[in-house]
């Protein structure tokens, strides 16, 4: 019986190993270009007091996801899986260091 045991319990740990990763439904192009703006809404709210600044930072994410037809579910989901993969998420922001640039300096 033991033997039965360790084997359903090795079965269970090997398919809960072998789960595929959840993929974000946002692609990185896309979620770069939302993650810039949010950066640049940030900014502008930098001057703003703390009790005024988060409730208009609701309403720019509000715009921002509006704009790029992203629902607010997709967003949080897409950005909890790039949270837990850095070796993508750290590409992405270099993406997004750039954009800012570019549009800083136009």
């Amino acid at each position: 019986m033991f033997r039965i045991t360790l084997l359903f319990s090795l079965i269970c740990i090997y398919m809960a190993a072998c789960k595929k990763a959840e993929q974000p439904i946002i692609p990185k192009e896309k979620m770069i270009e939302i993650l810039a703006d949010i950066h640049i809404s940030e900014a502008a709210l930098a001057n703003t007091s703390p009790g005024t600044k988060d409730s208009i930072a609701g309403v720019y994410l509000t715009q921002i996801l509006k704009i790029h037809h992203v629902a607010r579910k997709d967003f949080d989901q897409s950005l909890k899986i790039y949270n837990h993969d850095p070796l993508t998420l750290e590409p992405m922001y270099d993406e997004v260091l750039k954009d800012l640039d570019e549009k800083a300096s136009k």
